[in-house]
């Protein structure tokens, strides 16, 4: 190599030097740059909203509030995130003021029949429903159609009612009522009030009949008693709270081949049915309520 070249080479050696140190300090530069931008933007980016604290009613508990509530975050499929409660029954009687809502779902009726009570305690029970043609109805039933049935507060049952005589007894067919239906029907309180004494017996002192009566206290009417019999399996104890139409407390029981069931001739199927009854216990023959719940006025 000639001293020119070398000279050429020791020359040409620092320029790349100078460009190394030019693209360091840009890149410093651009880091710097950047670092700034997201200071900037850290310390000028807008807060989240705050949420709002829910604040609970006068005379509330604040336990469970805010998200972790298991009421306001429901788990999926829960149901707890709205209670589904059963449409009542239709009101089919009453007792002067008193409405009677229909103690089994209307799909569940085959025929009401009413007639006369074995007792003088038992109050009369008027209906806007007409009654029946006796004959027509023979081994047939009245035709109710329970699609055709209005639904919401206040609803009236369709169709007609039987009235059926019994022998030997007083009075017009208007102290109890047979609502028929087929054994293992639920059995819905007819009336607003609290079960003060369910009770097992034998039907008409019969041991092989065995049966429970159902005694409630309307909040409507207090000084009656709505008792219901024919019952199995029941559901509700003294002290319970029931909702008209709504609240089971029995099933219907199975009377047929024990007994002469009167409303069978008048329908397709074997008679079985609930009893109700309006009782007067101001009647000082009256011992229903006997070993029942004591109730203040």
């Amino acid at each position: 190599m000639t001293e020119s070249a070398d000279n050429a080479v020791q020359e040409a050696a620092p320029k790349p030097q100078r460009d190394q140190a030019t693209v360091a300090a840009i890149v410093m530069a651009v880091i710097v740059l950047c670092v700034g931008l997201g200071l900037t933007a850290l310390f000028w980016a807008p807060l989240p909203a705050a949420t709002p604290v829910k604040t609970p009613a006068s005379g509330t508990s604040q336990k469970n509030v805010g998200p972790s509530s298991e009421a306001e975050n429901p788990e999926p499929g829960s149901g707890s995130a709205a209670t589904q409660v059963p449409a009542a029954t239709p009101i089919f009687a009453n007792y002067k003021s008193l409405q009677l809502h229909l103690p089994v779902a209307v799909e569940s009726l085959s025929e009401i029949g009413f007639h006369q009570a074995s007792y003088g305690w038992a109050l009369p029970i008027e209906t806007p429903l007409p009654d029946a043609d006796m004959k027509a109805a023979k081994g047939k039933g009245t035709g109710r159609d329970a699609t055709k049935q209005p639904s919401g507060d206040g609803a009236t049952l369709i169709g007609s009612v039987l009235r059926m005589w019994r022998n030997g007894r007083s009075g017009e067919p208007n102290t109890a009522v047979d609502i028929a239906a087929e054994p293992g029907t639920p059995i819905l309180a007819p009336v607003d009030g609290i079960v003060v004494l369910v009770k097992a017996y034998d039907l008409y002192g019969n041991p092989d009949i065995p049966d429970y009566e159902v005694h409630i206290r309307p909040n409507d009417m207090p000084d009656v008693d709505i008792v219901l019999i024919h019952i199995d399996n029941p559901k509700a104890s003294a002290g319970d709270t029931v909702v008209a139409g709504v609240t089971p407390i029995g099933e219907v029981r199975k009377l047929a081949g024990k007994m002469n069931l009167q409303i069978g001739d008048y329908m397709t199927g074997e008679g079985n049915h609930t009893h109700m009854q309006v009782n007067n216990p101001k009647n000082p023959e009256y011992k229903g309520l006997e070993g029942a719940l004591k109730i203040d006025p």
